[in-house]
């Protein structure tokens, strides 16, 4: 975790290696890096640096046999388990946040991370579903 709270290339791949890269070996960190990047900044699932696979595709539970493994790859395009990556990630997430909650870096940084806000109620408007503040 940086001193200021911040993301780097370098800190997400030494994180998804320790917590992540177990439960997908066909998924190297730069590669979730880039696929991390593409979706949330272009929507895409393009991949570089990659010499396997050129785009990744995720896939719910009960299309083809990919329930049953975490990763299937067709010609250049590796098709992901969609609920195994998210178990992957919350394991690591959880991981991440046992071996890290009591150190000061993190007691530092805690009160900006992004939580759940309530429901709210007033005479002009009243906001309902999930609703994400920080």
């Amino acid at each position: 975790m940086n001193e200021d709270g911040r993301a780097t290339k370098s800190k997400y791949i030494e994180w998804y290696n320790e917590y992540i890269y177990k439960y997908f070996v066909m998924l190297p960190a730069d590669t979730c890096y880039s696929l991390r990047c593409g979706v949330i900044h272009q929507s895409k699932g393009d991949v570089k640096n990659n010499q396997i696979y050129n785009r990744i595709e995720f896939c719910r539970p009960g299309n083809y046999d990919i329930f049953t493994n975490r990763t299937i790859l067709h010609g250049d395009v590796l098709t992901v388990n969609l609920e195994q990556f998210c178990i992957a990630m919350e394991h690591g997430v959880i991981d991440w946040y046992e071996k890290e909650r009591s150190g000061p870096i993190f007691r530092k940084n805690a009160a900006r991370v992004m939580r759940p806000r309530h429901i709210l109620q007033d005479t002009d408007r009243a906001f309902y579903g999930p609703m994400v503040i920080g």
